[in-house]
C-alpha cells in the first residue's frame, strides 16, 4: 500500500510541476482556430483584470490610474484600446512574433503574447 501511494505521489508531483503546458511550441502545434481562441481569452481576461483593478482604487488614484492609462502605452492596452485592432490582427502579431524567435517555444505563451503585443505597441508608437 505504501509503495501504490508513493507512485501516485510521484506522478502527481511530476503533473503539478509541468508549469510549462502550454508554451510557444504547443501553441505553434494547433489549429488557427485555437490561435484566435487563445488571443480572444487573453486580450479579455487582461482587460477585465485591468477594469477590476482600476474599480478596487480609491476615486482619487482611479482618476490618476485612468489618466496616465489614457495617455500611456501599458501592456496590450495600446492595441486594444479604442478596438483598434481586430482579434483577427493580434492572432497574426503573435503568431508572427512566435515564428520570428524559435528561441523562445519553449515559454509559456502568456509570456510570448505579452512580449509580442508589447513589441506591437512600441513600433505603433514609432509609427503610428
Amino acid at each position: 500500500m505504501k509503495t501504490l501511494s508513493l507512485v501516485f505521489l510521484m506522478v502527481v508531483a511530476s503533473q503539478a510541476g509541468d508549469d510549462k503546458f502550454a508554451t510557444g511550441q504547443f501553441y505553434r502545434e494547433r489549429p488557427e482556430s485555437f490561435h484566435l481562441q487563445y488571443v480572444f481569452g487573453y486580450l479579455n481576461g487582461y482587460k477585465r483584470g485591468l477594469e477590476f483593478a482600476v474599480k478596487s482604487l480609491d476615486e482619487n488614484t482611479r482618476k490618476i490610474v485612468i489618466a496616465a492609462l489614457s495617455t500611456q502605452h501599458f501592456g496590450v492596452l495600446c492595441t486594444v484600446e479604442g478596438e483598434r485592432s481586430t482579434i483577427y490582427q493580434m492572432t497574426v502579431i503573435l503568431d508572427k512574433y512566435i515564428a520570428d524567435h524559435p528561441e523562445r517555444w519553449d515559454k509559456e505563451i502568456g509570456q510570448l503574447a505579452e512580449e509580442a503585443f508589447i513589441d506591437a505597441c512600441e513600433k505603433r508608437v514609432k509609427k503610428p
